[in-house]
């Protein structure tokens, strides 16, 4: 956090009422993205929707502050009332060939062929709790 605050590219955005913290995102820009890491709200006041108040903000300023890109990261229910573009995201784990790394790589193949055989078990017998590895 330190790195970004230096640099200009981490804010806080707080919304407010009668000196009481209503909602808050923490953010982050690179380049032309915002990235909305977290956004938390009071929730008494719920009824209000606080952070959807202080999302519209933050796309408001965007005019001002001149980033093309808001990612809110997650696929939150409530994003869905903005219609966010949204692109499919992949994880690429690579394994050094070191005894550690290579273990690595055999529990994370085990654990992709339970999860196949636990699938393919459960469409044959009707099972409804996979086993734990």
């Amino acid at each position: 956090m330190r790195k970004y605050a230096g640099s200009g590219t981490c804010e806080i955005n707080v919304l407010r009422a009668r000196g009481q913290c209503l909602a808050a995102q923490f953010c982050l820009l690179t380049d032309d993205t915002k990235y909305v890491i977290k956004i938390g709200y009071d929730e008494a006041y719920a009824r209000c929707a606080p952070g959807n108040l202080l999302f519209e903000w933050l796309l408001n300023d965007s005019k001002e502050r001149h980033f093309r890109f808001l990612n809110v990261i997650s696929d939150a229910e409530w994003h869905l009332d903005w219609r966010p573009l949204s692109h499919q995201v992949s994880d690429l784990f690579v394994f050094n060939r070191t005894p550690a790394g290579l273990t690595a790589f055999a529990a994370g193949r085990l654990r992709l062929a339970g999860g196949r055989i636990w699938r393919a078990l459960r469409g044959r017998h009707g099972a409804s709790k996979p086993p734990k590895l």
